[in-house]
């Protein structure tokens, strides 16, 4: 989803944490990759479907309670939550307002430029 096709009432954090639940081996995760690249942070906007079988774990281990990552966690840490999202996913939880009323008003008011 591009900047351009989210309105008030879009639930952009919602939709990519629904589209990261169905990569279920490499080719997904690139096409994952591919539909999310804006907004990923850098380190994952370059993961590959080689990348799968060392990414499955890490994600399995950061979606399990009372684990506590490790640095080794980072890039799937990065991937389920980009910055750029989560950023705005705060606004909108302190707000009580969609995502994309959150991300609207923040753009507006210059307290993000993407």
């Amino acid at each position: 989803m591009k900047p351009e096709d989210i309105y008030y009432t879009t639930e952009l954090d919602r939709d990519y944490a629904n589209d990261l639940k169905s990569v279920c081996d490499g080719e997904s995760l690139s096409a994952f990759v591919s539909r999310w690249g804006y907004w990923l942070d850098d380190s994952a906007k370059n993961l590959t479907a080689n990348d799968w079988l060392t990414i499955k774990p890490l994600l399995a281990d950061c979606r399990t309670e009372g684990v506590e990552p490790e640095e080794r966690h980072m890039i799937a840490l990065d991937l389920l939550m980009p910055e750029k999202i989560v950023k705005v996913s705060m606004a909108a939880n302190h707000f009580k307002v969609p995502w994309g009323c959150a991300y609207i008003r923040m753009k507006e008011e210059k307290m993000i430029k993407y």
